[in-house]
């Protein structure tokens, strides 16, 4: 398989003209790009700035494996605000399950797995609920006790045999 380069239209001026994108897109299914988010969006703009409507740019943009709900929010929030982009996030910031606490907590287990939760919140400080959450929510992990197994040696098992055929 051949290997092409990223694919990436940051800005409506990269997307010229429609005919040129339907030309693209025709294209497309022959050949593996990789379309990030902004890209798509601003795919979707370059529709909606032609005078498309949601319906038809779904239809247009299907071959891109472009999301009916990602074109559908992409023109509600064309209409509303006049720009693509993302609004940042409101509310109050994480402070203690953190991206970088699930990494660590990720890379210490694939070191050693069999950590327990109580240890792995002593260590790092934090509840042990809060690690409770981020081993099964976040890494998708399961809890589970270690049973301990009564052993029976070769000398017992022998010692058993023997007293059963005396009764």
């Amino acid at each position: 398989m051949l290997r092409h380069e990223l694919m990436i239209c940051t800005t409506p001026a990269d997307v010229i003209n429609i005919t040129e994108l339907r030309q693209f897109i025709s294209v497309f299914h022959l050949v593996q790009f990789k379309i990030i988010m902004d890209a798509k969006r601003n795919i979707i703009k370059a529709f909606i700035e032609n005078g498309y409507d949601q319906a038809t740019i779904c239809r247009e943009v299907r071959k891109l494996n472009i999301n009916k709900m990602l074109v559908y929010r992409t023109y509600i929030r064309y209409v509303e605000t006049g720009n693509v982009k993302i609004k940042k996030k409101t509310g109050r910031p994480r402070t203690v399950k953190t991206p970088k606490l699930i990494k660590k907590v990720r890379e210490s287990l694939q070191r050693n797995c069999a950590r327990s939760c109580r240890k792995l919140a002593k260590t790092y400080r934090v509840s042990r609920q809060v690690m409770q959450r981020i081993l099964k929510d976040d890494l998708r992990m399961t809890a589970y006790k270690k049973i301990k197994i009564h052993e029976i040696t070769d000398a017992q098992r022998k010692k058993q045999y023997e007293r059963t055929r005396e009764l």
